[in-house]
């Protein structure tokens, strides 16, 4: 568990605020009086998930911040639609994609239909690779990085 201190004053009354699971910080008392002072304070301390939190106090006066449930997941029709929507030039794999559903709802995707967009698929193929290439070199470039981290906030 991370103990870091971040004391407005020199009262004794500190009282720990538990986050990210097993992550901890002791602050004073004064900052939990009200839960919205209690959040900017840490968020402006780097504890950015206290922001969207849930604050729970323990039977002992300690605070545990909850995540909230976000919309993670929970929204796939709509991303799905929103791509469905969105410009062929900017998406060329989802309208072909689309355009193959759409003739073999209507029965009429045969061999020889596929063999008339041999040219198209190739070159949805060949873009889709490229923008593999380069979020592949983004992504070596982001794992290259090292964080640094801090054992304490200094207020």
């Amino acid at each position: 568990m991370t103990d870091i201190a971040l004391t407005k004053t020199d009262e004794p009354r500190p009282i720990t605020v538990f986050y990210e699971g097993n992550r901890s910080v002791q602050i004073d008392s004064a900052y939990a009086q009200d839960h919205k002072v209690l959040k900017q304070f840490l968020t402006a301390q780097g504890i950015g998930s206290a922001a969207n939190s849930k604050v729970k106090v323990r039977d002992n006066g300690d605070l545990e911040l909850l995540k909230q449930a976000g919309p993670n997941g929970s929204e796939l029709e709509s991303i799905l639609s929103k791509l469905e929507q969105s410009a062929v030039d900017m998406n060329p794999a989802i309208a072909l994609a689309y355009s193959l559903h759409q003739r073999q709802m209507a029965g009429d995707l045969t061999i020889t239909e596929l063999s008339l967009l041999e040219e198209q698929i190739q070159s949805v193929v060949e873009t889709a690779e490229a923008q593999r290439g380069c979020a592949n070199k983004i992504l070596g470039r982001v794992t290259q990085c090292r964080p640094q981290h801090s054992r304490s906030i200094l207020v």
